[in-house]
């Protein structure tokens, strides 16, 4: 029980929105910067000089750092469903 009430209440939640078109406007812009992110890193190795094989290099570590932070935030969304009430 113990665990279960310090798992419940250690770290930063994030509580889900309950409005579904707030929900997916999030879900919009969030693609929306990932997309935009990933083709700006790409042009920015190419204005740089960067050879093909550094700019695809760099574009990996772009997208671990992506899913890093989704994985991240995924995370706190999950206390904070836990924490909400059953009903």
């Amino acid at each position: 029980m113990q665990a279960e009430h310090y798992r419940k209440e250690s770290g930063v939640r994030i509580l889900p929105p309950s409005n579904a078109l707030f929900c997916l406007i999030l879900a919009m812009l969030g693609h929306a910067f990932w997309n935009g992110s990933s083709f700006l890193v790409t042009l920015g190795g190419e204005s740089l000089g960067l050879s093909s094989g550094v700019n695809f290099l760099l574009s990996l570590f772009w997208i671990a750092i992506l899913i890093t932070i989704v994985l991240i935030l995924a995370t706190k969304i999950m206390k904070g469903v836990r924490t909400l009430p059953a009903s």
